[in-house]
């Protein structure tokens, strides 16, 4: 019988399996922006690697049953072979950065999950691993379901609560990204953009209040804001673009709708590219891709051949790419411990206009890891 995770997070951190964070500057890996640039250790920097499920979950919400059981297995084998996975994501597939996704109810102090601070606990134990295995960590703000929250579809006062327990963790480290929010719902209209940065005076609490919270809080880590309609698009954006006193601040896109029709030319694909996220570039902001896989597309005709284009055009703008995800069963990889073997986009078809489960692109995303 298992223990409960936060116990065995604790007796790991006891025995010294788990190591205390290490000061970025101590490690000379600090990740910063300058223009449309990214450096580590003030060298070049080129993320790419992951997301990962493992520290979403609360574990009195696996223990309530509520939990999907995707996001439990995700949990359960980083606890039990978080060495091992994290090893097989930096040799195997070449990454250099990890996404995590952490809960919001969770971190919220007036939440019952809250509780003792055993999920907090957690997630710091969790960072800290893969901090000492060499990674750059980006932590997400979620309210969806693997994290058991109440999917509000824009950031809220619990968000900002969420930040005020989470970022003074780690505002020593600036080799942890804070991403606001995960995939804020908002359109792309004037209106729609306006609650966005703003809010609209009750409920919605707009993305210019995070940073300044964040920033508040005293730090510098750099800050990633997610676009429109599930960080899909940032069509119509840059008027309201946020304002960040450090300067160290991304914008992130989710571009899962990527092949935008069936039989799309590469022409037509890049121009709608351009158009949703990669014109940001070209005013001088940094962009970056904190989610993709391929099996969106999967039913509309010409995706397989369209997947390897896509990545020359992210490395082609310098748009950093993280994938969904390395501890998800039949996204990236076939399996968990202990192979992770890629998945492939062989035999990618549809049936009754659903694309079939597991033929996705872990195995394009693994050999372009490598070459970068």
């Amino acid at each position: 019988m298992l223990k409960p995770l936060h116990a065995v997070l604790v007796g790991l951190i006891s025995a010294g399996t788990l190591v205390a964070p290490v000061h970025a500057d101590e490690r000379n890996d600090a990740v910063r922006v300058e223009g449309t640039k990214w450096l580590r250790g003030g060298q070049p920097f080129f993320p790419h690697g992951f997301n990962m499920v493992a520290l979403a979950t609360p574990q009195k919400c696996i223990d309530e049953g509520r939990a999907p059981g995707w996001a439990k297995r995700a949990h359960d084998t980083f606890a039990q072979h978080g060495d091992a996975e994290l090893a097989a994501a930096k040799g195997n597939w070449s990454a250099d950065t990890l996404r995590f996704q952490v809960s919001q109810v969770a971190l919220d102090p007036q939440h019952p999950y809250y509780a003792d601070g055993s999920y907090l606990t957690w997630v710091k134990a969790g960072v800290a691993k893969a901090r000492a295995a060499g990674f750059t960590v980006l932590l997400s703000m979620q309210d969806q379901v693997a994290t058991c929250g109440e999917v509000n579809f824009m950031p809220s006062q619990r968000t900002i609560r969420s930040w005020k327990t989470l970022a003074p963790h780690f505002t020593s480290d600036h080799g942890v990204l804070f991403e606001l929010f995960n995939e804020p719902r908002n359109d792309t209209s004037e209106a729609g953009w306006k609650q966005w940065r703003d809010g609209d005076g009750a409920a919605v609490v707009g993305h210019q209040r995070l940073v300044d919270t964040v920033r508040g809080l005293g730090a510098r880590n750099v800050l990633v804001a997610n676009g429109a309609a599930l960080a899909e698009r940032f069509e119509g954006m840059w008027p309201h673009r946020l304002n960040d006193p450090v300067g160290q601040l991304a914008y992130a896109t989710h571009p899962y709708y990527w092949h935008f029709a069936a039989n799309n030319t590469l022409e037509r694909n890049r121009a709608r590219w351009q158009e949703r996220f990669g014109y940001v570039v070209d005013r001088g902001a940094p962009v970056i891709v904190t989610e993709w896989n391929a099996r969106h597309d999967a039913c509309r005709a010409g995706m397989p051949g369209m997947v390897e284009p896509f990545l020359d055009y992210l490395r082609e703008r310098g748009i950093p790419l993280l994938t969904h995800a390395f501890d998800v069963q039949d996204t990236m990889v076939k399996g968990l411990h202990p192979n992770w073997e890629p998945t492939t986009l062989d035999g990618s078809r549809c049936v009754d206009n659903e694309p079939v489960r597991g033929p996705d692109a872990g195995s394009n995303v693994r050999d372009r890891f490598r070459t970068w």
